[in-house]
């Protein structure tokens, strides 16, 4: 009886660790003003620290046009996977001509499809203080505490692009992308037409380029050995380019997207069967 009420006392502190590691660190995102629209809003920093039940930590809110900025002392509990907290102090601020920043109580939440933490914030001081919160895990190791901030705040409209377009947070999108795997695009004998069967796949690549800033992809266009090389040439060309026509018409921009052609001269099967062949009419796509 002892032992059973050991390893259940064992389990449940290792659930408690856990949780307090799955919410430590640096979060960024957004907080609405007197509006339920994430258009309408300020940017918001929280660092946490849970030990236990018990939050504490610190939250940065800053205005987007204007250098305005509230540095605040947190505090409150993590019960159940639901993050309490209140601001008890503002330790740094600068505001308006006759204007205040207020203390405020938030609730947040973690969604696992989208590895956001979601939830509402009002304000007992100021009547009309309230709204949405929603952000994502920050790359950052700490939030500034000075009147500049560490981040040029153009992530917002990244952010808010992401937002519109359903994408879950960056986190999910660098493991969608680190997993993501590459399949060639075959094509019909002496056709450059995209079939039906990998406009999902194409869809996807599209997605995941448009949710990293940096990244562009290479489309390699290539061909069997029927025909002449000049032909195939040409034949590899259209083929590549019909891929890129495909990207760009799902939003892809132009300037992210390389292409060669290769003709027949880079086959991955031997031209000696049809089965080779299929394999070689095809299109491979990398990232740069």
């Amino acid at each position: 009886m002892m032992s059973r009420l050991f390893i259940l006392s064992l389990f449940l502190f290792t659930c408690v660790i856990s949780n307090a590691q799955e919410f430590n660190g640096i979060w960024q995102g957004l907080m609405t003003v007197q509006s339920s629209e994430y258009k309408n809003s300020n940017l918001l920093y929280l660092d946490i620290q849970i030990k236990g039940e018990e939050i504490e930590g610190f939250a940065r809110i800053e205005s987007v046009a204007q250098d305005f900025y509230a540095y605040k002392k947190i505090y409150g509990t993590l019960k159940k996977g639901v993050l309490k907290f209140r601001d008890v102090q503002i330790i740094k601020q600068k505001n308006q001509f006759k204007s205040e920043w207020c203390l405020c109580q938030y609730e947040l939440q973690y969604e696992e499809k989208t590895a956001y933490l979601k939830g509402k914030y009002s304000s007992n001081e100021c009547k009309f203080t309230k709204g949405d919160m929603i952000l994502y895990r920050s790359k950052e190791k700490v939030i500034s505490q000075t009147d500049s901030s560490l981040l040029d705040k153009k992530w917002r409209n990244k952010f808010l692009s992401d937002l519109k377009r359903g994408r879950p947070a960056p986190e999910l999108m660098e493991k969608k992308m680190k997993n993501f795997i590459f399949e060639p695009v075959n094509f019909d004998h002496d056709s450059s037409i995209v079939k039906p069967e990998y406009h999902k796949y194409l869809t996807e690549l599209v997605d995941i380029v448009q949710s990293h800033s940096d990244l562009r992809i290479k489309i390699i266009g290539h061909t069997d050995a029927v025909g002449s090389n000049e032909y195939n040439i040409g034949l590899s060309k259209r083929r590549a380019e019909a891929i890129k026509l495909f990207l760009t018409q799902k939003g892809l921009r132009e300037d992210r997207i390389e292409i060669e052609y290769k003709g027949e001269t880079q086959p991955i099967k031997t031209n000696a069967t049809d089965e080779g062949k299929a394999q070689n009419r095809r299109v491979d796509v990398i990232f740069i």
